[in-house]
């Protein structure tokens, strides 16, 4: 049911931005469907760690509890996107290149640490993958192109896919200019609830700083001049809820200058399911203590709730990666279903697996064993 959804909301998304669905709503606000406001540190003072927030705790968080996990409570660390693994995480080096290639762990697993976080470990590498994203939109991005210098000439349209998005349920990531002497509640400028500036060419410069567009408003500013001044998407920084005053992190931003001054809007497409999946064995009976190897995908790594059962019976001698599981068949163990649950508890498709009774001789010279072993 719930895949029927996604497909449904894609479904919906594709026939909106084609111009078949019916008009846009004239306000979207998902802001309230976000983890609480991040705090990096001081903006623009930790290599790419604002990249690393808007993609992996703002965009991926947001996708995952809305078209996968909306029973996941967004306060929780364990249900955060933590930066810090993203940062590393293996090339490549673009924070969505990284989600597609390693995916990303909680915030509780590997805590955020702008400078000195270890090393990551093999179990937080395997458990990352079960929420590896499988695609990406980009609906628009100067920086591919050399020296590229605002004002943009972002198109009607691509503003239009941007607000398409957040309506269908996206947060989107964008890339802005946080360091220009205007922006607000920086260099000692005021807060401000809507950030409308008028700039002469090529006194902004570049990106520099990646936030995220939680929403849209066709009508916040109502006294602006044009449509392009009385409307804007709604940002969410990085900088923890003391950033712009009463707006508490968030800042509304015109559409005039983000058509000229928001150089990249990416948005994620899909993600691989995080459900446990058990494709097969290397074997479908044995004796207790034998070693069974289980493939499948998204078992994640060894920690919190994982297990792996024998009808009912847990083994107690596991050794999880993400696509495969070393294990014994447990003492007790009984004939029915083989199951793998993830880190949540959630249990995998059960396979049929047979334990086969010692024979009643070797189990009786076993017990003499042990007795005349007690004896010495």
């Amino acid at each position: 049911m719930k895949k029927a959804l996604i497909i449904l909301a894609q479904v919906m998304l594709m026939l909106a931005l084609t111009g078949v669905a019916h008009a846009l709503p004239s306000s979207v606000i998902i802001s309230n469907d976000l983890p609480p406001i991040g705090d990096q540190g001081t903006i623009g003072q930790e290599d790419m760690q604002c990249q690393l927030w808007a993609a992996s705790y703002y965009m991926l968080t947001h996708y995952i509890k809305h078209f996968e996990h909306p029973e996941w409570d967004l306060t929780n660390p364990q249900y955060q996107f933590s930066p810090t693994f993203l940062a590393l995480a293996p090339p490549p080096t673009t924070a969505i290149e990284k989600l597609q290639v390693a995916g990303c762990v909680d915030l509780a697993e590997v805590p955020y640490d702008a400078n000195h976080a270890p090393p990551l470990t093999s179990t937080q590498i395997e458990a990352a993958k079960p929420y590896r994203i499988t695609g990406a939109d980009t609906l628009w991005d100067y920086t591919t192109i050399s020296n590229p210098a605002p004002p943009y000439s972002t198109s009607q349209e691509s503003i239009l896919s941007a607000k398409t998005y957040l309506a269908s349920g996206h947060v989107l990531d964008v890339g802005i200019k946080a360091s220009h002497k205007d922006f607000p509640d920086r260099y000692g400028t005021n807060a401000t609830f809507y950030f409308d500036p008028t700039y002469t060419t090529g006194e902004v410069l570049g990106v520099g700083h990646q936030v995220a567009f939680c929403g849209y408003d066709d009508n916040i500013n109502p006294t602006g001049v044009g449509a392009d001044h009385q409307g804007g998407f709604l940002m969410v920084n990085e900088a923890g809820t003391n950033w712009n005053g009463a707006m508490h992190g968030f800042l509304w931003m015109s559409y005039a200058y983000v058509k000229q001054y928001v150089c990249v809007c990416s948005a994620i497409t899909g993600i691989v399911s995080d459900l446990p999946l058990i494709v097969g064995c290397d074997k479908y009976a044995g004796k207790v203590g034998d070693v069974v190897t289980i493939t499948g995908d998204s078992f994640g790594g060894e920690r919190r709730a994982t297990k792996v059962t024998f009808n009912g019976i847990v083994a107690t001698n596991v050794i999880f990666s993400n696509n495969s599981i070393a294990t014994l068949v447990p003492f007790g163990a009984t004939s029915g279903q083989l199951v793998v649950h993830n880190w949540e508890g959630t249990p995998s498709n059960g396979i049929e697996f047979q334990v086969v009774p010692e024979p009643a001789m070797l189990g009786l010279l076993s017990l003499c064993g042990g007795l005349l072993l007690r004896r010495k």
